[in-house]
């Protein structure tokens, strides 16, 4: 049996990490650790949870990771959320509506609730990307991470380079 042992891989220039299909190239993490309140009726940014990321290949896929750590509001409601890339909204829904998103809940007023979701993007770009999260409470007082005066959780985005 065979073994090979290194202690760094790097590419041909020396300069970096190699290119490997398939592989995690890099990880990418935004934390919202305050709490969030909106009352807007349609979609805001969730200032504070983005992350940055610069893909090393045109190849490359993102898997992007949102997990609220919790949603509550004022009144029996949806909160929708939308996934977004700059300036761009990804990972939406096609059914033809004014509300079509990313992801959502239908919550009871006073009653915290988590959710997430992962979306597989394909930017085809080498330049850097903010992802980031908007969300709409519909006119209702929305508080993300935050559960009355109950508790308070924290917020994340992450992005993987998937080598492609």
């Amino acid at each position: 049996m065979s073994s090979l042992k290194v202690d760094t891989i790097t590419d041909r220039g020396g300069t970096g990490t190699p290119y490997i299909k398939d592989a995690v190239l890099q990880v990418k993490q935004g934390i919202l650790t305050t709490a969030f309140p909106t009352t807007t009726d349609g979609f805001v940014d969730i200032t504070g949870l983005t992350v940055d990321i610069t893909p090393k290949s045109t190849s490359s896929k993102i898997m992007v990771e949102v997990h609220i750590g919790s949603h509550d509001t004022n009144a029996a409601s949806a909160i929708i959320y939308k996934l977004r890339r700059n300036s761009t909204d990804i990972g939406i829904s096609t059914e033809s509506s004014d509300n079509a998103c990313t992801f959502g809940a239908t919550i009871n007023a006073d009653r915290g609730e988590a959710i997430s979701m992962k979306f597989l993007d394909d930017p085809q770009t080498t330049s850097s990307i903010t992802y980031g999260v908007q969300v709409k409470g519909f006119g209702n007082s929305v508080d993300i991470n935050k559960r009355a005066s109950l508790y308070s959780t924290i917020s994340t985005i992450t992005v993987m380079e998937i080598g492609g």
